[in-house]
């Protein structure tokens, strides 16, 4: 057969047409009636099409006429298709793969790769029928590779569905156990791939127990597994299961694993608050003590301990703003513990150098797990809306988290590439490959894998902005904030350059509002008392704060506080109560609220509010921006560490100084005036509702005008430092 006739038949395969490929092998056909080559390629249209009884009928003439050397040959053709399609056409290669399998059942490389198309395309019914692991144990081990079984083990297991583990799963489970090393480190991967892309967390649950039941004092999988027990709001059982892997780590982890232990102890006393106070007050004094401990570590040690986890845990001074508002030693623990994760995965890793270059038009790179419904989503799509593209490309890095629907419709739009990874490595050589010249990080520590790709310095100038407060690491080149986010001398606590903006740091053009479900008889208050509102997550339910928040109800007659936020519902009722009753404060006067259905009608239920109460040491962010844009007037108390700040730029930003307070007797005192004085809390609202006009605020355009400026001066800066091109 000629090379020209199997190009044009390629050629039909590729652009998928089929009856024209159809066609053109039955032309063959006609004029050479023992082509192997135009049998396969007819065969292969046939399946394509899904027209298995023709391609029968096409295989029994190849019997029929054929010798049976030339049978070998279009099994071949078929296997080098299957083998080019597997990743560009699945159900294509899976109609291959089929059709190998029924005609050569002692080919177990080729039912593995069966198998694994049959996971991909969620044919799981074809898959459980199969009874993959009774097959392979009748077939030869030399007849497939180990590595297939281990990739095809990984695909199905992160591609199945359902919550629990059925019997089909535990007989492949027990197969990939005998067949393969270190198996359970596979089915972890696929873990935690139904957790963060498929957003199966109780599968995710079920197989890092299998996993544990295989090795149960893996530290890992511990630590994991509290991880998404907790994220499925079983916060009970995930802290009782922390409280097992401190003792776990004391025997068979390192001094890292125990750190990790005490940080899982101290996230679940977070969410659960209420009577466990003493303890969360306990744990997080050593939770202090602990990383004060590890930062006098040094190099060598900490990469010992890092040899023995899955994980670089940059993520460990996560909360420390949440327990005290301490700018000086939070961020020296901060600092000190993220430099030294650093020091250890880039002794072990590449760290790029980058040439120097000119550029007309600045590639800018944003790195996050956040491109969703997020805080993050909800604020940086303002300025990717207003920005001027024709100085700048744009391109989004998601890790861990596929963008969601709500970063197609607003985020995506406006960049020219969105790449996603779980892989941190590999994120890191993309974003070198594709010559970033200015990487923007969203998540600071809230990630651990963020702390990876930025240890490599894919790009040569890189920054954090937006999320937590900047994560303190020695690759960062800056930190974005305004003036008022951080005192005057914060710079001496940072490693990075905080490139302060003109206004703020961040800016919206406002927030859709939908219609409220909750009116004052739905909860027994009448329409002339005053209502109070705080909406956090339970990290931010500080127990002095709180206690500051019932003198205020307490001193304010006829009032009341809605309470709402993520948590355990009845640790923060608790807490509440308890306290209620220490102050003196009847806890009928305590409301407490079901978190709302969405984003929008969230923000419709502020306006029952006439005042919110900020929570300290770590204030509102996107919920004090929502607020403000309702035009409800807010209590707030301003520290010296960013997270003690946010609220504070925001009320200046509007102008606002009414309720802005610098000590907890001020807070009260502020709490109190606002919800005894009715025309104030007037004035206030309108001075809300006029700067939706005049405060930079509310202006995307300017705002984006600002950040664009200040990317050039940044790139500016760094081209000065480089020798001319």
């Amino acid at each position: 057969m000629s090379s020209e006739w199997l190009t044009q038949a390629q050629t039909y395969l590729k652009q998928k047409e089929y009856e024209q490929l159809v066609d053109f092998s039955q032309e063959i056909l006609g004029k050479q009636t023992d082509s192997a080559p135009a049998y396969a390629y007819l065969i292969i249209a046939q399946l394509a099409q899904e027209d298995v009884d023709a391609a029968q009928a096409t295989w029994l003439e190849c019997l029929l006429h054929l010798p049976e050397a030339q049978h070998q040959v279009i099994l071949n053709i078929l296997e080098q298709t299957a083998t080019e399609y597997h990743e560009e056409n699945p159900n294509l290669a899976c109609w291959l793969r089929q059709w190998i399998w029924e005609i050569a059942p002692e080919n177990g490389e080729n039912l593995l790769l069966f198998a694994e198309l049959l996971a991909r395309n969620h044919n799981f019914q074809r898959l459980q029928e199969l009874e993959l692991a009774q097959s392979l144990h009748q077939l030869a081990p030399a007849s497939f590779n180990l590595k297939t079984l281990k990739n095809t083990l990984y695909i199905i297991f992160k591609e199945i569905e359902g919550k629990v583990l059925e019997n089909w799963h535990l007989e492949l489970l027990d197969l990939g156990l005998k067949s393969l090393e270190e198996f359970p480190n596979t089915v972890f991967l696929s873990a935690m791939v139904q957790h963060h892309e498929k957003g199966n967390t109780e599968l995710c649950r079920s197989l890092l127990e299998w996993c544990l039941q295989q090795e149960p004092n893996n530290c890992d999988f511990h630590y994991f597994f509290v991880g998404v027990t907790y994220h499925i709001k079983d916060y009970r059982t995930g802290l009782k299961r922390a409280r097992e892997l401190y003792e776990l780590a004391k025997t068979h982890g390192t001094f890292l694993h125990q750190l990790d232990a005490i940080d899982k102890i101290l996230q679940g006393l977070s969410y659960i608050r209420g009577k466990e106070q003493q303890e969360y007050q306990k744990v997080g004094q050593q939770y202090i003590d602990t990383l004060e401990q590890v930062i006098q570590l040094d190099d060598q040690a900490i990469s010992e301990m890092l040899e023995h986890t899955v994980r670089a845990p940059f993520n460990v001074p996560f909360l420390l703003p949440y327990l005290r508002d301490d700018l000086v030693n939070n961020q020296r623990l901060k600092r000190e513990f993220v430099r030294r994760i650093t020091r250890a995965v880039q002794a072990k890793n590449r760290v790029f150098t980058h040439s120097p270059r000119r550029r007309e038009k600045l590639r800018v790179g944003f790195l996050s797990h956040t491109f969703k419904k997020h805080s993050v989503g909800w604020l940086m799509r303002w300025y990717l809306r207003h920005t001027n593209r024709q100085k700048l490309d744009f391109y989004m890095y998601a890790l861990v988290n596929q963008p969601d629907a709500f970063a197609h419709e607003y985020l995506l739009p406006e960049c020219k590439a969105c790449v996603y990874y779980r892989d941190p490595r590999a994120m890191a050589e993309q974003i070198y490959k594709d010559e970033i010249d200015i990487l923007i990080e969203l998540d600071s520590v809230t990630l651990n894998v963020v702390g990876v790709v930025l240890a490599h310095k894919p790009a040569p100038v890189m920054a954090s902005w937006l999320g937590w407060d900047a994560m303190g690491s020695p690759a960062v080149d800056y930190f974005i904030v305004d003036p008022y986010v951080l005192p005057d001398n914060a710079q001496e606590h940072y490693p990075e350059t905080l490139w302060r903006l003109p206004h703020a740091y961040i800016a919206v053009d406002g927030f859709e509002i939908g219609v409220p479900t909750l009116r004052r008889e739905d909860l027994g208050i009448a329409g002339d008392a005053t209502v109070f509102y705080s909406a956090q997550t339970s990290y931010k339910r500080h127990y002095e704060t709180v206690r500051f928040q019932l003198e205020i109800i307490k001193n304010v007659p006829n009032s009341y506080l809605l309470i709402k936020g993520i948590g355990d519902q009845q640790g923060i009722q608790d807490l509440f109560t308890d306290l209620a009753q220490t102050v003196g404060l009847n806890p009928d006067r305590l409301k407490f609220l079901e978190r709302d259905v969405n984003e929008y009608i969230h923000r419709a239920n502020m306006g029952i509010a006439d005042v919110i109460l900020d929570t300290y040491p770590y204030n509102g962010a996107t919920t004090t921006l929502e607020a403000l844009w309702a035009g409800v007037p807010l209590v707030t108390w301003v520290g010296q560490q960013y997270a003690a700040r946010n609220s504070y730029s925001f009320l200046v930003n509007c102008g606002i100084e009414e309720g802005i307070a610098w000590s907890g007797a001020e807070y009260v005192e502020w709490g109190i005036r606002l919800g005894t004085d009715a025309l104030l809390r007037q004035k206030i609202r309108q001075k809300l509702f006029l700067s939706r006009r005049t405060s930079p605020l509310w202006n995307g355009r300017q705002f984006a005008r600002d950040f664009d400026q200040m990317l050039w001066q940044m790139w500016q800066r760094y081209q000065d430092t480089q020798p001319l091109v």
